[in-house]
């Protein structure tokens, strides 16, 4: 809309814009500093007023400790008999000693009152049930906040109880005292108000549910707002602009929470505000000022602008002319010479050449047209032929793909197939005319890709997203067939361009007998083949890695040695296969009497071990004798006969002094020794050996 204006108007327009703009942020930026400036000052202030309330309530609390301390402490001095005849005396003084205590009162061990003021707990009545009574009994000293207020004060109520103690520091009674109605009162107006230039401040304080408990005026207008975070933490929090109870915003200082002393409970803090329209006002004021000056500069601007434009306009008005000529096609006209202005004057001269310069390359570009259709021509025919060579070179790779042995799979980046060779079919059981076209998820579960911070998108961007996550990478993961049945699949998944897009290129093999062939590698390697427990290599790595832990990490480790009883004899009369049915039934037995977490394993012919990890001896005690009396009252049919027997069991529990799993082992046979030696169908623990004295000193 501004292009039917002359440049005079758009230069004026432009100098006011520029000058306001300049105003409008000078003055925004100098307000914000005068502003923030302003409210760190009244922050510190408020900060500064509501940490020396906190001093003095602490203080004051500690003060009320210490009288009540120094008086248990006089009192514990004495004898039975003394203090039983004095202690109504201590409570009396007390009582009177600051005019600050609703209630003082002494209870024995067993909570019952034995002397008080005339409103404490009567003499005689059971207070252990009082929280004050029992933090008393059990710590140096407690500051809490009373239970028993009346319902709906709003005044503080402090209980502080120290444990008396005799001459010898046992404790054989409770102090205790309340703060009431009086001490309140007389912390209101210890409460300080206008210091620090700050007269508009006021000062609350807060009980442990954040209610207001004291300050000026009615404390129900000085709700604290929901913005304010509850006691708690450390440091001080500082809010502007909350809303209160009045409906006024305030500049809001709250303290960490008082401790008064390290077992305090009272968790009060200190809350100071200060309204925040009166305390922003010096700075808004200067803010508006600012914004008025801007104004005026905006004014000048404009008229300066105006002025300038009608210097400059002029000429450059007589150029636009003849260049106007010229667009219309008369190539003849000359450009004004202007020497008003040095950038002008060089413009007015640029022109001139530019228009001689036409002339001549007009007639060049006669010749040029007729070079360029010829080059055209050319370059298409080589176009033609790089084309027909592309085609080639594609069959060659199209039959190299069908003939690989293993599986060659082309996706596109929306995760959908494009090429599935021959040994794709044979492995998947697909056509290709079938699988071509739908998702690579149809062949390869989503999960094995291991994304786990999948978010919401289209089909196309997640599969993109699940191929780039394994790219450049050879994985092992779970295919699955046409008929649903999962194998391994050995994938290497690359990425290219082709044809302007991105492509992603699989090789698959399928390992299905080479996983299976680790699998049996790995059974034979680690198990026993008669009862299918650890054998002994496998569970002596276990149990040496449990001993480890423990150690590491201060837990108990058992570790258990049966043996069958007369093993030998069971050979002998029943023959071998009653023999490895009696190991089959012992490992059975094992494994249903003890936890998953314990290692089992077979150790030699008919010796077994176990690992029980973060069991200490009466666990272990309680297991063995389970597995020995399951076995003790079975009977083991072979070939229609009947084979009884028995196991005899060794504990022992690792000591500091062991070094590896191997103390344990020689302990625990020494403990299976024992049991042999005691009859056999029993259990024996190694005793822990007593430490030697050094009486060399």
């Amino acid at each position: 809309m501004l292009e039917q204006f002359g440049l005079r108007v758009h230069l004026a327009i432009i100098f006011a814009i520029t000058t306001a703009l300049l105003g409008v942020t000078f003055g925004i930026v100098v307000g914000e500093s005068v502003s923030g400036e302003m409210e760190r000052r009244i922050a510190s202030g408020l900060a500064e007023v509501a940490d020396e309330t906190g001093t003095d309530i602490d203080q004051e609390v500690s003060a009320r400790a210490n009288d009540l301390n120094t008086a248990a402490a006089a009192l514990g001095s004495q004898s039975p008999e003394v203090r039983a005849a004095s202690r109504q005396g201590w409570v009396d003084a007390l009582q009177a000693s600051s005019g600050h205590y609703a209630w003082v009162a002494m209870a024995s061990l067993d909570g019952r009152v034995e002397s008080a003021s005339p409103t404490a707990p009567a003499v005689g009545e059971d207070v252990s049930r009082q929280p004050w009574f029992d933090k008393g009994r059990n710590r140096v000293e407690v500051i809490d906040e009373a239970a028993d207020l009346p319902a709906g004060s709003t005044r503080p109520g402090v209980v502080i109880a120290v444990p008396l103690r005799d001459r010898d520091g046992r404790v054989i009674g409770v102090v205790a005292a309340q703060l009431g109605r009086a001490w309140a009162e007389w912390l209101s107006a210890q409460i300080p108000h206008g210091e620090n230039d700050l007269t508009d401040v006021d000062v609350f304080v807060t009980d442990s549910l954040g209610r207001p408990i004291l300050g000026p005026g009615p404390l129900a207008l000085a709700q604290l707002p929901a913005e304010l975070p509850s006691p708690g933490g450390e440091g001080t929090v500082v809010r502007n602009g909350l809303t209160w109870a009045d409906g006024f915003q305030y500049l809001t200082v709250a303290t960490a929470r008082l401790t008064a002393r390290p077992n305090s409970g009272l968790g009060w803090r200190v809350v100071a505000r200060r309204e925040a329209r009166q305390a922003m006002a010096p700075a808004l004021a200067i803010r508006d000022r600012i914004f008025a000056i801007g104004g005026i500069l905006a004014v000048l601007g404009a008229a300066v602008g105006g002025i300038l434009a009608h210097r400059i306009a002029r000429p450059l008005g007589n150029l636009a002319d003849a260049a106007a000529r010229i667009r219309a096609g008369e190539l003849g006209v000359q450009m004004p010479q202007i020497r008003y202005f040095r950038e002008v004057s060089v413009l007015s001269s640029a022109l001139n050449s530019m228009v001689t310069s036409l002339r001549r390359n007009e007639a060049r570009l006669a010749v040029l047209n007729a070079g360029l259709e010829r080059r055209v021509a050319e370059r298409t025919a080589e176009i033609v032929r790089a084309h027909d060579q592309l085609v080639d070179r594609e069959g060659k790779l199209g039959a190299v793909i069908e003939t690989a042995i293993d599986g060659v799979m082309i996706i596109d980046a929306n995760g959908l197939i494009e090429t599935f060779n021959r040994a794709c079919e044979q492995i998947f059981g697909w056509q290709a005319d079938e699988i071509i076209g739908q998702s690579v998820m149809l062949l390869v579960p989503e999960d094995v890709l291991d994304l786990q911070h999948r978010q919401p998108s289209g089909a196309g961007a997640e599969s993109q997203r699940l191929l780039d996550g394994v790219v450049g990478q050879t994985r092992t993961v779970q295919g699955v067939r046409l008929d649903g049945a999962l194998f391994p699949l050995e994938v290497a998944l690359s990425q290219t361009d082709h044809a302007g897009k991105v492509v992603y290129v699989a090789i698959l093999r399928d390992i299905t007998a080479e996983v299976a062939a680790r699998e049996r590698m790995f059974t034979l390697a680690t198990q026993d083949g008669l009862t299918g427990l650890r054998n002994r290599r496998y569970f002596m790595e276990g149990a040496e890695a449990e001993f480890a832990r423990g150690r590491r990490h201060q837990r108990s480790l058992a570790l258990l040695i049966i043996d069958a009883d007369h093993f030998k004899q069971v050979n002998d009369t029943f023959g071998h296969n009653a023999g490895d049915a009696v190991l089959r039934r012992l490992a059975e037995m094992c494994r249903v009497n003890l936890r998953e977490i314990d290692l089992i394993g077979r150790i030699g012919g008919e010796e077994f071990a176990i690992a029980m990890p973060e069991a200490d001896l009466d666990a272990a005690r309680t297991a063995a004798e389970r597995i020995r009396s399951c076995l003790a009252d079975q009977t083991v049919m072979v070939d229609g006969e009947g084979v009884r027997f028995t196991v005899s069991v060794g504990i022992a529990m690792a000591e500091e002094r062991d070094n590896s799993i191997d103390d344990l082992m020689r302990r625990a046979d020494q403990a299976l020794y024992q049991a042999k030696h005691a009859g056999r169908n029993r259990v024996a623990a190694a005793i822990r050996a007593p430490r030697l004295i050094n009486n060399a000193k």
